[in-house]
């Protein structure tokens, strides 16, 4: 009984295998081929070297007060200099190292909140593409009749590859590419004009 009850369950399981037409894409081709993908980058990487320069110029400000500081600790233990001389530089030296953290915070705080703004606008920018991508793969699978598509891109706990094994005839990761593209670049011409 359990063998005819295994057999019937198998021959269920085959027929409505057969009547699946899946296509895999590689997602981590198609986002990195895609130009707004590559746009994206070039304008947080133009974000990210000014903030960088601006950083740079906090720095030589830190870099200028730390030099100031050691000059006059070294002047506050001068012994050439008179008792009143040394305690004058000691109270301008505490002063000036107080400026040096605060400048040190500002420093800190600054990176911080530009780490943050960065990763927030990144995640944002990667979850909109992601979705036009999402929406070219199902808009795709339902004109040419695929009725699911996964990702080869991806890689199981046991370091394989989800899809081990497809017909090139199953990858619409290219056309996937080339559409998008050509919207991008078409949407990207019509703005122009």
């Amino acid at each position: 009984m359990k063998k005819i009850l295994f057999l019937i369950l198998f021959a269920c399981s085959l027929s409505l295998c057969a009547k699946q037409k899946i296509a895999v894409v590689d997602m981590q081709k198609v986002f990195s081929g895609y130009d707004k993908t590559k746009a994206l980058e070039l304008k947080m990487n133009e974000q990210i070297k000014v903030y960088q320069e601006y950083a740079a110029k906090l720095l030589q400000e830190y870099r200028a007060i730390e030099s100031e500081c050691k000059r006059l600790r070294d002047d506050s233990m001068n012994l050439t200099l008179s008792e009143a001389e040394r305690e004058s530089r000691k109270r301008s030296f505490l002063s000036k190292t107080e400026e040096l953290k605060r400048k040190e915070q500002e420093i800190n705080e600054y990176n911080r909140s530009r780490q943050k703004l960065l990763k927030e606008q990144f995640d944002k920018k990667r979850a909109e593409v992601v979705a036009e991508i999402r929406q070219v793969v199902s808009n795709k699978c339902m004109l040419e009749g695929w009725t699911m598509a996964l990702d080869k891109s991806g890689i199981t706990l046991n370091d394989l590859p989800i899809v081990i094994y497809n017909d090139s005839s199953a990858d619409i990761t290219q056309s996937v590419l080339d559409d998008l593209n050509r919207a991008y670049r078409t949407g990207k011409k019509e703005k122009s004009e």
